[in-house]
């Protein structure tokens, strides 16, 4: 399953980055993102904006998904930021390569 986070917009407005050609599940707001995932669990591939027009954002969704993934042990998804915020989305992915190289570190 695909997961695309934007309060407004759809897959095809996002012309500024290469998204894959799959079907993608909108989501527009953090509760509607948490719900979806303690229903389904886990998805494939996401693309997160990082402003959603409250106060919770895509970075919180983030952190709301590497959480759970950390708690069921999942694989990590693959994950693209179509956000426009330059400052929201240095912070996403600094958040998403940390967790992943994190994950990837094996404890004596």
């Amino acid at each position: 399953m695909n997961i695309f986070l934007d309060d407004e917009r759809i897959p095809a407005d996002v012309t500024w980055i290469k998204l894959e050609d799959v079907d993608w599940v909108i989501i527009r707001s953090y509760e509607d993102f948490v719900s979806w995932l303690q229903n389904r669990g886990i998805p494939t591939r996401l693309s997160m904006d990082h402003d959603l027009g409250t106060d919770k954002t895509g970075q919180d969704c983030l952190r709301y998904l590497l959480d759970k993934v950390e708690e069921m042990q999942s694989e990590i998804p693959f994950i693209t930021f179509h956000t426009q915020n330059i400052v929201g989305k240095k912070n996403m992915e600094y958040l998403y390569k940390n967790y992943k190289r994190f994950r990837s570190f094996k404890f004596i």
